[in-house]
């Protein structure tokens, strides 16, 4: 998913060169990688949630309740690497991306 998300941003900033502009590209950049760091955000906000409480079954005598902690499933593992691994590197490659297409943008502007 990183790697189609960095190839995403990739097209973009292609996209944004073609305008001959590196207002557009910088403005590119910063949309793709904002985005990722609001995921980012998101995801660390809905898994440091407060645990849900959940009764037991019958009313008497049937033991102790449970707690269900947010991202604490059999995928919470997806979630808390995505937001602390792969989403920290895949928006570090973004900016690179993004600073290498306005060096390019530059060099472009000076020959011409």
């Amino acid at each position: 998913m990183a790697v189609i998300y960095t190839l995403c941003v990739y097209c973009v900033l292609r996209l944004a060169a073609l305008s001959r502009s590196s207002v557009a590209v910088a403005v590119a950049g910063m949309f793709g990688v904002g985005l990722l760091i609001y995921a980012i955000i998101d995801i660390e906000i809905a898994c440091s949630a407060d645990p849900i409480y959940t009764p037991p079954a019958c009313a008497e005598g049937c033991g102790e309740g449970s707690m269900r902690f947010a991202c604490d499933g059999p995928m919470g593992w997806l979630a808390y690497l995505s937001s602390r691994v792969v989403g920290p590197v895949t928006a570090f490659l973004c900016s690179i991306l993004t600073v290498r297409a306005l060096f390019l943008m530059r060099r472009r502007n000076q020959e011409a």
